[in-house]
């Protein structure tokens, strides 16, 4: 385990994910989900913003034991980041609409294709982070 990149990619993802998540809900879907009655208003906002760099950190965890003994690079870590959104996404989201009743259907897949997306673009960052650095191949010099 490489602890300065698993840190600095903790800390690159948890923020590209909290940017992403306050153009996506505050800004895009913040009207949508003021319509909503199920929504709760009472939630500061920045437990929202930890519970992101939570996620970070699992995310770059799980990316580190599992990605990061083999050769990292930014599309192996965006493969791995799609697979995980579509894992956690799509399952959840379609879940909360069939158990929770006011969820809206169409809002639940606005909600797993942004996941899907995020999430590839945290396993990007995570691959570029960990990427091992190319080093210039020596001439080599026939004698």
């Amino acid at each position: 385990m490489n602890v300065v990149k698993l840190v600095v990619a903790w800390l690159v993802v948890g923020v590209v994910l909290n940017v992403l998540d306050f153009l996506v809900h505050g800004l895009a879907l913040g009207s949508y989900y003021a319509q909503l009655t199920i929504m709760r208003e009472d939630t500061p906002y920045l437990l929202f913003v930890l519970l992101n760099f939570v996620f970070a950190l699992v995310f770059v965890l799980v990316y580190d034991r599992l990605y990061a003994t083999a050769e990292c690079r930014v599309g192996r870590g965006a493969a791995f980041g799609f697979w995980a959104g579509l894992l956690l996404n799509f399952p959840m989201n379609i879940g909360l609409h069939l158990m929770v009743k006011g969820v809206p259907y169409g809002m639940t897949w606005i909600w797993t294709i942004y996941g899907i997306i995020a999430m590839t673009i945290a396993g990007a960052i995570a691959g570029a982070i960990y990427a091992k650095k190319q080093t210039a191949a020596k001439p080599s010099v026939v004698v």
